[in-house]
């Protein structure tokens, strides 16, 4: 994932933390795919941590941070293809 994850993670549609670092909230691609990154959330999370800002990392270190799920932007399914 390289480049293009640090890309996707540093965008506020796939990444932010709550105020005083108790929550992380992700991609809902996550929610979807996240056994691609891992059979448990620690897993999912410990593979997503070389793909974060270094604040953003540093949150995933809290045993209690919180998991929630930013809502998907349906409408980038509508976009289309400039004609040729």
């Amino acid at each position: 994932m390289g480049a293009n994850g640090r890309r996707f993670f540093a965008r506020p549609e796939s990444f932010r933390a709550a105020a005083g670092g108790r929550a992380v909230y992700l991609s809902p691609l996550l929610k979807w795919y996240g056994t691609d990154f891992g059979a448990t959330q620690v897993e999912q999370l410990r593979a997503l941590r070389p793909l974060l800002l270094p604040a953003g990392a540093a949150l995933l270190d809290n045993p209690r941070v919180r998991v929630q799920y930013l809502d998907y932007d349906w409408s980038l399914n509508d976009q289309q293809l400039p004609p040729r």
